[in-house]
């Protein structure tokens, strides 16, 4: 069986936009903006539930990462810090 890798890049954040410093608010809690999270749950439309299917799902523990695997998998998936 071959390995396939999915990649998929986090929204639109607070730090894109020029509302956040990384450098002072820390890179980990910078936050999707509304159109970011608008974006995730886009994504996760358009790759549906299938797209996690068998996966090895690996996700950055930075707050904006988060997002899309939870628009992606929603209800099934629940994330932790």
């Amino acid at each position: 069986m071959a390995l396939v890798i999915k990649l998929v890049r986090h929204g639109e954040s607070l730090a894109n936009v020029g509302e956040l410093n990384p450098a002072e608010a820390g890179d980990h809690a910078i936050p999707l903006t509304e159109r970011g999270h608008e974006q995730a749950r886009h994504a996760g439309q358009e790759l549906g539930a299938g797209f996690l299917t068998g996966a090895l799902a690996y996700c950055s523990p930075f707050r904006r990462k988060r997002a899309l695997p939870t628009a992606t998998a929603e209800p099934r998936v629940s994330w932790t810090a």
